[in-house]
């Protein structure tokens, strides 16, 4: 199949990855989970030129477009985002990744299969199996810790 066209907001040509280790992020829109319909989410890393003091960041994006019957998966993408957008959805932290590690993130997330007309699986589902059946059996993820009981004074 050959590859889809490029987004038209797509800036990767001008602020692509480099040697910087990075944080990397899955993050969903908006800051909770409404309980109806989709909330699209993507595995994002910055790729603003570390002397800028723009009010927007350049994103680098791993994605599954997220049209029910139209999906579709480009990379490298990135593109500008606001700060003030940073605040408007939820963002986790799946650890600092080398530049190695980020390819073979983009390697392993481009060789999942997906149906390009499913209305079913769309960007939840593919997100879910890149990070934990792909990724996390290459390239370790940051794992959940157990949080401290709670210490009460004895009295």
């Amino acid at each position: 199949m050959p590859a889809p066209n490029r987004f038209s907001l797509d800036c990767y040509a001008f602020y692509p990855d480099n040697e910087a280790i990075k944080e990397v992020f899955i993050q969903a829109a908006g800051l909770s989970y409404v309980g109806h319909s989709d909330r699209h989410v993507v595995v994002d890393w910055d790729n603003t030129p570390t002397r800028s003091t723009a009010d927007n960041r350049v994103t680098q994006i791993i994605l599954l477009t997220d049209q029910a019957g139209n999906h579709a998966y480009y990379a490298p993408l990135s593109n500008t985002q606001s700060r003030e957008s940073l605040k408007e959805n939820e963002r986790v932290s799946l650890g600092e990744f080398t530049l190695a590690e980020r390819d073979c993130i983009l390697q392993l997330a481009g060789g999942i299969k997906f149906s390009r007309k499913s209305i079913r699986n769309g960007c939840r589902v593919w997100i879910t199996q890149a990070l934990f059946e792909r990724i996390d059996v290459q390239i370790p993820l940051v794992k959940r810790v157990a949080e401290a009981a709670e210490v009460r004074p004895v009295s």
